[in-house]
């Protein structure tokens, strides 16, 4: 894939008009909405992932799932480093499902090429790694664009992608979540020029992501969410074959979040850089404790108090 150079804004509709937002994001006054002061996209409980079996779906956080030694591991996939399973024989099983081999298959030769773009067999877990620490804040600032444009295009779900550019920090020293810098974040038109090349990258799977979303969110099914990362893993140099790297994701919309979110203050993806730049995760908690679980759905931390100054 050729290199892109990415505009100097952050844009929220594919008009190509960046927005600005204050130079010091850290000095903005706060609103009063609790959602917003807790850096939430909107105000009803936002949709999140536990770190589970891709297969059979047991949670790490189960005690049911512990092994005879008293912990349970979830192991990534060798090869992609994406999809994580319980056991060799749930792995096997999840590649029965029509287009896991090929996805996995995909994505295994993206990590090669990810290494030698960036002279570091780390390059694409670190990338695994970042995207699923900062899953949730993505999925749900694609779904927060989703619902700001849903009245002028009610299929803006099948029809537009959140775009991500992003750069790679090849330093050991510097913990996962931080690894990856945001150049650009845009919501864009599957027509519009920039995603003409790239768009076949998330189209070639949507047709399976849109079964699955259906057979997750049943008769409240609403749309099907993508987004694209492209990484830069050697942004600026000239040489020939330094492209940058994609990686996709698809998720399921329940009408419910449609019909009734009342979307933050903020502009999305604004929050979603702060969130970035700083290493956080949404500061959120289902407080979900299936049966057998060990602990809450945050592991406790959204739940310590804090200051005005902490949010």
């Amino acid at each position: 894939m050729t290199s892109r150079h990415a505009p100097a804004g952050l844009i929220t509709n594919g008009d190509s008009q960046p927005e600005e937002e204050y130079d010091n994001w850290q000095e903005k006054p706060k609103c009063k909405h609790p959602y917003c002061r807790n850096g939430l996209f909107f105000d009803v409980e936002p949709p999140h992932t536990h770190a589970q079996c891709h297969n059979c779906h047991q949670m790490a956080r189960c005690r049911d799932s512990a092994n005879e030694s008293g912990t349970f591991r979830l192991r990534r996939c060798a090869n992609c480093h994406l999809d994580q399973y319980c056991s060799k024989e749930c792995q096997k099983e999840a590649w029965r499902n029509p287009g896991s081999k090929e996805a996995c298959k995909f994505f295994a030769n993206l990590c090669k090429e990810s290494a030698r773009i960036a002279g570091t067999p780390n390059a694409w877990p670190d990338l695994a790694e970042w995207a699923r620490f900062h899953h949730n804040a993505i999925m749900n600032a694609t779904l927060a664009c989703c619902i700001m444009n849903k009245d002028a295009r009610p299929n803006v779900s099948s029809t537009h992608v959140l775009l991500l550019d992003v750069e790679y920090r090849n330093d050991p020293t510097i913990p996962v979540e931080r690894k990856f810098d945001l150049i650009t974040a845009e919501f864009l038109h599957k027509d519009d020029p920039q995603m003409v090349t790239l768009y076949p990258l998330v189209g070639a799977s949507r047709d399976n992501a849109v079964l699955a979303s259906k057979r997750e969110c049943g008769a409240s099914y609403w749309g099907t969410g993508s987004y694209l990362i492209l990484t830069h893993f050697r942004l600026g140099d000239p040489q020939p074959g330094m492209e940058i790297v994609p990686y996709y994701k698809h998720f399921g919309i329940d009408k419910h979040y449609v019909m009734n979110a009342m979307l933050a203050c903020r502009n999305p993806l604004f929050q979603l850089k702060e969130n970035m730049e700083l290493g956080r995760k949404m500061c959120f908690c289902c407080s979900g404790r299936p049966e057998g679980a060990l602990e809450c759905c945050c592991g406790g931390w959204t739940h310590e108090k804090r200051t005005d100054s902490d949010l």
